[in-house]
Order: C-alpha cells, then sequence, then structure tokens
C-alpha cells in the first residue's frame, strides 16, 4: 500500500514539476521519506511556479502574434499589395510548401503562435489563399 501511495505521489510531484519548469525532475529528486507538509510546500511552490511560466507563456503567444500581424501589414504597406500576398511572399520567404492543413500550422508554431490563435488563423488563412482543405478525396487525388 505504501509503495503504491509512494509511487502516485511521485507521479504527481514530476508532473507538477514538468509544468513548471517543462521537464521531468530527476529520478531521485523526491525522496521517500518526505512528510505530508513538506510535499504540500512543494506541490504550493511548484503550483506558482507552473503559473507565472503559463503567464509568461501567453505573454510570449501574444507578442508573437501582434509581431507576425504587424510583419504581414508592413509588406502590405510597403509593396502595395493584398494580405493574401504578403502571407504568400512570407511563406515563400521561409521556404513554406504545402501539403496539408499541419504544414501551415507547423508554419505559424514556428513564429511562436499559441494553439488557440494557430487553429483560429490556420482557418482565415486557408481560406483568404483558398489553400485545399486535407481529406481522403484529397489524398486519393494527390496519388493519383
Amino acid at each position: 500500500m505504501f509503495e503504491i501511495h509512494y509511487q502516485t505521489r511521485e507521479t504527481c510531484l514530476s508532473d507538477f514539476y514538468k509544468d513548471a519548469y517543462g521537464i521531468r525532475p530527476g529520478a531521485n529528486m523526491y525522496p521517500k521519506w518526505m512528510t505530508g507538509s513538506e510535499i504540500e510546500k512543494e506541490y504550493s511552490y511548484l503550483s506558482s511556479v507552473a503559473m507565472q511560466a503559463a503567464s509568461r507563456e501567453k505573454e510570449m503567444e501574444l507578442e508573437a502574434r501582434i509581431e507576425y500581424e504587424v510583419h504581414i501589414q508592413k509588406l502590405q504597406e510597403k509593396f502595395g499589395i493584398d494580405e493574401a500576398t504578403a502571407i504568400r511572399w512570407d511563406m515563400d520567404a521561409e521556404g513554406f510548401v504545402y501539403h496539408h492543413q499541419q504544414d501551415l500550422e507547423h508554419f505559424l508554431y514556428n513564429k511562436g503562435l499559441g494553439f488557440a490563435d494557430i487553429r483560429e488563423m490556420v482557418k482565415d488563412i486557408m481560406k483568404l489563399l483558398n489553400l485545399p482543405v486535407w481529406t481522403d478525396e484529397w489524398l486519393e487525388e494527390c496519388a493519383a
């Protein structure tokens, strides 16, 4: 019974640590002899670090989206082109090749955008650029 409890506690601490720092802790980072109050302190500390990390990540994602949108606007203004052409030029400059929707998701992810923004922007960009939607029928046509 104690071994199961310890494994559960260790798993939870490992999960919290990963949420806070992005990596798993070392194998023996949390000793078996930690008291309940020590574990609670560690949970509390890791929780606050994880919340700070999540907040920083959201800020960085927002900055990345603004930076991308400003970049596209500057291309439009500088060269007198529409949004679709500016996006195509940006993709072309980075060697982007579209095979299916995941390629576009990866392109935007590499720009530092968050998953919620990517989901929204992929739909808009696919419609704006008239990109084909990845379906079984489309894959069969490509294979033929």
